[in-house]
């Protein structure tokens, strides 16, 4: 990664082309009718969409962490996620 020109985003977005439509593709022939009946959000209530956005967050501050200089520690998103 560090040698690549590519950036963070153009990363993430090449791994999603491959993990979406797999993951669709399992959920379609396995839960088809859980989804025909429910919808595809059926079970999500509000403790899980906070926790969905809360690892997002932590995810970029991960992200923002190891873009930052050396001399930082790299065990801050660790610590504040933790907190």
């Amino acid at each position: 990664m560090k040698g690549s020109d590519a950036s963070l985003w153009v990363r993430n977005v090449q791994l999603a082309v491959f993990g979406i439509p797999q993951a669709a593709f399992f959920l379609a022939t396995t839960q088809r009718a859980t989804l025909e009946r429910a919808g595809l959000f059926a079970g999500f209530s509000t403790a899980v969409w906070a926790v969905v956005l809360l690892r997002a967050l932590g995810g970029l501050i991960v992200a923002a962490v190891r873009r930052m200089p050396p001399s930082l520690p790299q065990t801050v998103p660790a610590w504040s996620l933790i907190v």
